[in-house]
This record gives C-alpha cells, sequence and structure tokens, in this order.
C-alpha cells in the first residue's frame, strides 16, 4: 500500500516539474533506497512493503529500461556506468544476504534478475557484473525451503537463458574460485602436470551448479523442476572441457545417481515388465 502511495506521489512530481536527466533521476532512487540504512529506521524490523524502499528499486529498474532503449547497442549507458563504477551490486548483495528490512533479499533477486534481463550481453562478463553475480548466485539455496526460492529459482533460470542465447557465456560460471595463496602456488611447482591439471578442478568454485541442486532438493516441486531444467541447459551448453570437469569434480554425478536410485527403489515390488509395455487404461 505505502509503494503504491509513493509511486502516486512520484507520478504527481513529475507532472508539477521537469523530469532529472536519468542519471540523476537514478542516483536519486538509489540514495533514497541506501538512506534507510542511516536513519533511525534501520534496525527495524518493519516489512519492506511497508518502507518506499520497492518503489524506488522500481523506478530505478523503469530508468534502466529506458536507457538501454536509447543508447546505442554496443555503448554503456551512465546509469548502468554509475552501477559498474560505485559496485552497486557489491552492496545489493550484502542488502539481501543481510535481509534488512525483512524482505530485502527478496527484492534484492527481483531486482537483479530484471536487471540482467534488461542490460546487454557484451556486459555480463565484465569483472563488475559477473563478481557480484556470482555472489547472489551463492545465497541461492542457502536455506532449504526458504522464503525467497521462487526468486532464486527465477534468477538462476535467467542467467541460464542467458547462457543459452550466448554459451561462451559459461565461462564466467564455471570459473576458478578465489586464487590460491603463495603458498599453495608454491606446491603446485612440485608436482606433475597431471596432478596440476587434477588440483586446478577440484580448486574450481562451481557455484551456480552447486545452488541448482540444493534447490533441486526443494520440497516444492515446481522449484525442483525449474532447477532441473536449468541444469539440463547448463549441461548442454558447456564445452567439453567443462562438461568433463564438471561431471569429475562437482557432486552433479553423484546427486543424480542417487535420485535416480531413490526413484528405482520407489518402484512398486508388484509391478511387472509387461504392466509397463501395455498398461491398463481402462477406467474402473
Amino acid at each position: 500500500m505505502f509503494s503504491r502511495f509513493t509511486n502516486a506521489l512520484y507520478n504527481a512530481v513529475d507532472a508539477l516539474a521537469p523530469p532529472l536527466p536519468l542519471q540523476e533521476d537514478f542516483v536519486w532512487h538509489w540514495k533514497s533506497v541506501t538512506k534507510f540504512y542511516t536513519g533511525k529506521n534501520a534496525s527495524n524490523k518493519v516489512p519492506i512493503e511497508l518502507t518506499s524502499i520497492p518503489g524506488h528499486l522500481m523506478e530505478m529498474l523503469s530508468i534502466l529500461e529506458q536507457e538501454e532503449k536509447e543508447v546505442e547497442m554496443g555503448n554503456i549507458g551512465p546509469c548502468m556506468e554509475y552501477i559498474m563504477q560505485h559496485k552497486l551490486l557489491d552492496t545489493m548483495c550484502v542488502l539481501g544476504s543481510s535481509d534488512v528490512p525483512p524482505g530485502m533479499k527478496r527484492y534484492m533477486f527481483i531486482f537483479v534478475t530484471k536487471m540482467l534481463k534488461i542490460i546487454q550481453q557484451s556486459l555480463i562478463p565484465h569483472v563488475s557484473v559477473y563478481i557480484p553475480i556470482q555472489n547472489f548466485i551463492k545465497l541461492c539455496g542457502e536455506v532449504f525451503a526458504g522464503p525467497t526460492e521462487s526468486e532464486e529459482i527465477n534468477f538462476l533460470q535467467c542467467i541460464c537463458d542467458k547462457i543459452k542465447e550466448n554459451p561462451h557465456l559459461v565461462n564466467c560460471f564455471l570459473a576458478n574460485g578465489e586464487p590460491g595463496s603463495r603458498r599453495n602456488s608454491k606446491m603446485e611447482t612440485a608436482i606433475d602436470s597431471d596432478s596440476k591439471m587434477e588440483a586446478a578442478a577440484v580448486a574450481k568454485e562451481y557455484a551456480l551448479i552447486s545452488s541448482l541442486l540444493k534447490l533441486y532438493e526443494s520440497p516444492d516441486n515446481d522449484i525442483s523442476v525449474k532447477a532441473r531444467e536449468c541444469l539440463k541447459t547448463l549441461c548442454s551448453c558447456a564445452n567439453d572441457s567443462a562438461a568433463m570437469t564438471v561431471a569429475n569434480f562437482s557432486c552433479l554425478s553423484t546427486v543424480l545417481t542417487w535420485h535416480i536410485i531413490s526413484l528405482y527403489q520407489n518402484i512398486p515390488k508388484t509391478l511387472k515388465v509387461h504392466d509397463l509395455e501395455t498398461p491398463n487404461l481402462e477406467e474402473e
């Protein structure tokens, strides 16, 4: 209700005064969001729906969408440049992780998902974009059967759709984790090349696959099915090298194998082969 009132107020102001340049308007909305954390309400347990934050976030998305329509292909608009230079996505990930005010995590996932659908694909590999996106991925499935599962799977599905459109993006999300320490680097020089390859593969961090597998275990069948479809999309888009590495050095194969075993064990022992070949379709 409060968000609707806020949006109505914005429209009234726009009608009385000329609109600000997109970037100024965008920055104002973002500062209005962060202002919540510097005021007296920072520690409040008031649900986010009772604050003006959702309205500001939706306005930011509208501005981004308008900017993308106006900017030429291959160029970066001032609002997107502001996001990248001031590391807004990193800040949003922290806010989502804290979930303050309650519901912030949900709105952060909604914002990032819609932003990914708006921006050009060429921006995704940029370090200011894909690193915080990786951190958002790690938040997915953190809480089993959590209240934001729907937003989390929509976010991961958006990433998989982007990878399907441009398979080269798979390299951004099947990348090495944090660089090892110097001590580890010195130790690696003492082992042969085959062991080096194996050690590098083990060191890889497959956050996207791990999060999808967590949501695959969701008791919500819709979430589980979407996670399975995302895994299929991801595996089909991976190149041979990435696919082999994921199969050998992630728990994907193990989880899928156990699910197959579980399904097999649930087959009624009284079921006969001919019952499967010629099922009885007659109504009782």
